[in-house]
C-alpha cells in the first residue's frame, strides 16, 4: 500500500519535511506484516541516494539486491533502504519446442501469430461505408478465450493441413514477470534508494557507502555504481573548478597588461587564495553543506576580491612612482584606501545578509540561494583583513624577488657581454 502525502509551500511551512517525517514516524503503529518507509519526490527533479547493482541475470540481482541492502543498514545516516523491483504481474509464458515444430513443418512465428489472434485478435482492413471508416478486428468468442485450458486446446493448421494441438508444440506456465526492466551502461540494473535521517546530507553517508560496498563481494560480472544524484555533483564539481582556475588566469592576464607586471598581480591574486579559505570557515562556523550554489558564490567573490587588492596596490604603486619610498607608500596607500575597502565591503555584506538567512530556492522548488551568498560574505570578509593586513607583506615580498630576479638577469647579461 502507497500514500502520498502533498506539503504546503515552504514559505507556509513552520516544520521541515524530515521533521515531519520523524514524528509520523513515532505516532505509526507497529505493523507485523510490513515496514513503513519514506521516499521523497521534489518538483524539481532531484534525485537522492540512489545506487545500482548491475549484472546479467535478473534472477541473480535479486539476491545479491537483498544482501546489499541488509549491508547498507549498516551505514549511519541511511533509512527507508529499499529496492525497485517491482512485485511484477501475472503472465502466461508460452515457450516453444522448435523440434516439434518442426518436424510438423510449423515456425516460431506462425505459432505466435496464433497466439496473438486468439488472445487479442488481428485487425483487418477498415470498412468504408456511408458513415465513414469502420475498423474490423478478426478475433475469438469471449467464452473461447478465458482460460489457459482452451489456449492449450488452440488448433494450429501445419503445411499439409494437419489441424496440431499447441499443447503439442510449446510448453505453457503461468508465472510473474517483471513490469521492467532496467539498465545501467548496457548491463540490467536494479535500484537501491534510500532516504537520509536528520542532520545527515549525501556526502556524509557516502564515504561510508564506498566502504561498505567495496568489501562485499560480488559475483564475477556483477557490481555496482552511484546513481545519477551522485554522478551530477562529481560532474558538477569537475566544471565548476575548472570555471575558477580559468577565471583566475583570465583575471591574472587582465591585471598583468593593465599594471605592466607579471609579479605585482601575483601578489593580487594570492588574496583570492586566502578568500577561499574564508569561505570554508565560514561554512564551519554556521554549519553550511558546500554545493553548486556554493560554486556559484566563490565565481562572484573571485571578481569581488580583486577589486580590493587592485585598489591598494594600484594606489601604492603610483605612490611610489611620485617619489616615495616602498614602505612609506605602502603605510600611506593603506591609509588612503582603508576607508573605500570598508565601505565597499560594508555595502555588500549588508546587502547579502537578507539571503544568508533566508531560505528563498531558486525557482522555488531549486537549490536555496544562502550558499551562494555565504561564500561571497565568508570570503570577502576574510579576504578583507587579508587585504589591509597580509597583503601588504605580500607585495613587499613579491617586490624583493622581482628585484633580485632583475639584479640576477643584468648581472648575468653584463657577464655575458664581458666574455664576447
Amino acid at each position: 500500500a502507497q500514500s502520498s502525502i502533498l506539503l504546503i509551500d515552504r514559505e507556509l511551512s513552520k516544520k521541515s519535511s524530515k521533521a515531519i517525517r520523524e514524528e509520523i514516524y513515532e505516532e505509526l503503529p507497529k505493523i507485523a506484516i510490513g515496514q513503513p518507509s519514506f521516499e521523497e519526490t521534489r518538483a524539481a527533479g532531484a534525485e537522492g541516494v540512489r545506487l545500482s547493482v548491475t549484472g546479467e541475470s535478473s534472477e541473480v540481482l535479486e539476491g545479491i539486491t537483498a544482501d546489499v541492502m541488509r549491508a547498507l543498514e549498516r551505514v549511519e545516516g541511511l533509512r527507508d533502504i529499499r529496492s525497485e523491483i517491482s512485485a511484477g504481474d501475472r503472465e502466461v509464458a508460452i515457450r516453444v519446442d522448435r523440434d516439434k515444430a518442426r518436424n510438423y513443418g510449423i515456425s516460431s512465428l506462425e505459432i505466435a501469430q496464433a497466439v496473438a489472434v486468439a488472445l487479442r485478435g488481428t485487425q483487418l482492413t477498415e470498412y468504408r461505408g456511408n458513415e465513414g471508416e469502420i475498423p474490423i478486428t478478426l478475433r475469438f468468442q469471449e467464452s473461447d478465450a478465458q482460460s489457459v485450458e482452451q489456449l492449450k486446446g488452440l488448433k494450429i493448421v501445419s503445411p499439409d493441413g494437419r489441424q496440431v494441438p499447441l499443447i503439442s508444440l510449446v510448453q505453457v506456465a503461468m508465472r510473474t514477470g517483471p513490469t521492467d526492466i532496467q539498465r545501467t551502461d548496457r548491463q540490467t540494473g536494479i535500484g537501491i534508494t534510500a532516504s537520509l535521517e536528520q542532520d545527515f546530507t549525501m556526502e556524509d553517508v557516502r564515504e561510508e557507502i564506498e566502504g561498505v560496498l567495496d568489501a562485499f563481494r560480488f559475483p564475477q560480472g556483477y557490481g555496482w555504481k552511484f546513481g545519477r544524484g551522485f554522478e551530477f555533483q562529481d560532474d558538477t564539481a569537475g566544471n565548476m573548478l575548472r570555471n575558477i582556475v580559468l577565471a583566475v588566469l583570465f583575471i591574472y592576464l587582465i591585471m598583468a597588461a593593465l599594471f605592466e607586471s607579471l609579479v605585482h598581480p601575483l601578489s593580487i591574486v594570492t588574496g583570492i587564495v586566502f578568500s577561499i579559505v574564508g569561505v570554508f570557515w565560514f561554512f564551519l562556523i554556521t554549519n553550511t553543506t558546500f554545493s553548486l550554489m556554493a560554486f556559484i558564490g566563490i565565481l562572484i567573490l573571485i571578481g569581488v576580491v580583486v577589486n580590493n587588492g587592485i585598489v591598494l596596490i594600484d594606489h601604492i604603486n603610483q605612490l611610489r612612482w611620485k617619489g616615495h619610498s616602498r614602505r612609506a607608500a605602502i603605510i600611506q596607500g593603506g591609509k588612503d584606501r582603508i576607508r573605500p575597502i570598508l565601505m565597499t565591503v560594508g555595502t555588500t555584506v549588508l546587502g547579502l545578509l537578507p539571503l544568508c538567512i533566508g531560505t528563498t530556492q531558486l525557482g522555488g522548488e531549486g537549490p536555496p540561494y544562502f550558499p551562494m551568498a555565504r561564500a561571497i560574505v565568508g570570503g570577502l570578509v576574510f579576504s578583507t583583513v587579508i587585504s589591509l593586513c597580509v597583503l601588504p607583506v605580500i607585495y613587499s615580498t613579491v617586490d624583493d624577488m622581482s628585484l633580485w630576479a632583475g639584479k640576477r638577469w643584468r648581472g648575468g647579461k653584463k657577464r655575458a657581454l664581458a666574455r664576447a
